[in-house]
């Protein structure tokens, strides 16, 4: 009596089924046109010479991410300023990253500074 799993397979004589044919189709289409918004009046960027000058230094930050700080000195004077406060009467200290901030001047509508540390 032959035995169940004996048969007529050769599992060495494996036959890979041929791939069907890929077909590709040319699409001729007109590419899609965008319509660009028209552009406002253009920003006034002021000349530096224009901007009032940053009488501080910067030495560092330090606090937590959420409550960071950033230290100024000036004429012997060390003052700890957070993100949106004044810096004496004419700067306003717009962000604290890790080794730069940004200020801006009060009275003009400038833009920000970028003050590196030690500068």
């Amino acid at each position: 009596m032959p035995h169940a799993s004996v048969g007529d397979r050769n599992l060495f004589a494996y036959r890979e089924r041929a791939a069907a044919p890929v077909r590709f189709e040319v699409v001729n289409e007109a590419p899609a046109v965008v319509a660009v918004a028209p552009v406002s009046e253009p920003v006034r960027i002021e000349a530096a010479e224009e901007q009032p000058r940053f009488g501080y230094r910067f030495i560092g930050t330090f606090g937590t991410r959420e409550r960071r700080l950033a230290a100024f000195t000036r004429d012997g004077e060390v003052i700890a300023v957070r993100a949106g406060a004044k810096i004496g009467a004419d700067f306003v200290l717009r962000s604290i990253g890790i080794e730069s901030v940004e200020v801006q001047p009060v009275s003009a509508p400038a833009l920000p500074q970028r003050i590196a540390i030690g500068q």
